[in-house]
């Protein structure tokens, strides 16, 4: 069983979290090596190119909750696109190489740290994927026409925007010198984190980082629906049981404990 990673949920836009998009992740041994693999909240697996197998950000947070899954994924597709950077950041300083800061900024759409603490996601909206290759080295693109999806780990790049922006042109020029010419993301002279122009919505939070779930508490957003499937839909009576911890929930958060199949 996975340990997953409870985080500041709040960080997740608005606009991403509407999206009937998400999903659940676990590591699992394929060809001799972990592979990140996405699931429903039932347990059963889901698919990039099945949206049938895809629930809502609701769904995906309580089944994260159980203690089942190492953490949440969001589906790409539906106009929405991303970009997954490997070996780009120091996961001591969050120094970040060069090229993959330039790839940021020129995307500047809401931008997470990976699992592993050394690679990027960038979440963006667009019309159309360009033609040729999807991957040239540590640099990934998918969307619509090719399917996939990123997890997603609440932690937001310091000085990168918190919103989901429409990026067509942007992804154009990225692929076409990143993905399809011969330029990498990879450089041996990091750039040390936090020299990203702050583009977020003028708060300059610095993100809180994450917390392992089973030694501290995560917050949850409010709005959030967790029932205690008693029929009543009450307030959450307390803390509500994360694995073999607690996990804070917010006044107003509903706790949901269904019979483990993530239904409403």
């Amino acid at each position: 069983m996975d340990d997953p990673l409870f985080t500041d949920f709040a960080a997740i836009p608005a606009s991403l979290a509407q999206r009937h998009q998400w999903c659940l992740w676990r590591r699992v041994m394929r060809g001799g090596r972990p592979t990140k693999v996405p699931f429903q909240p039932s347990g059963e697996p889901a698919r990039s190119n099945d949206p049938a197998t895809w629930c809502s950000f609701d769904d995906a947070l309580f089944a994260l909750m159980s203690g089942e899954f190492a953490g949440l994924g969001i589906m790409l597709g539906h106009g929405l696109f991303g970009i997954d950077l490997d070996a780009v950041r120091d996961p001591d300083t969050g120094a970040l190489t060069p090229q993959a800061q330039d790839i940021i900024q020129r995307l500047s759409s809401y931008t997470e740290v990976s699992p592993s603490g050394k690679g990027v996601h960038i979440l963006f909206e667009g019309d159309r994927l360009p033609d040729g290759r999807r991957r040239n080295g540590p640099v990934e693109l998918y969307g619509p026409g090719s399917p996939r999806f990123l997890t997603v780990t609440c932690r937001p790049v310091p000085g990168t925007p918190r919103d989901i922006a429409h990026r067509q042109a942007e992804m154009e020029a990225v692929h076409a010198e990143y993905v399809a010419g011969a330029a990498s993301p990879t450089t041996t002279h990091p750039v040390p984190a936090g020299v990203l122009a702050r583009q977020d919505n003028g708060a300059g939070q610095e993100p809180r980082g994450h917390e392992r779930c089973g030694n501290s508490q995560g917050s949850v957003p409010a709005g959030v629906l967790a029932r205690q499937d008693d029929g009543a839909g009450q307030e959450p009576r307390g803390h509500e049981r994360c694995g073999n911890s607690q996990g804070s929930v917010p006044a107003g958060v509903l706790a949901r404990q269904d019979d483990g199949a993530g239904q409403e």
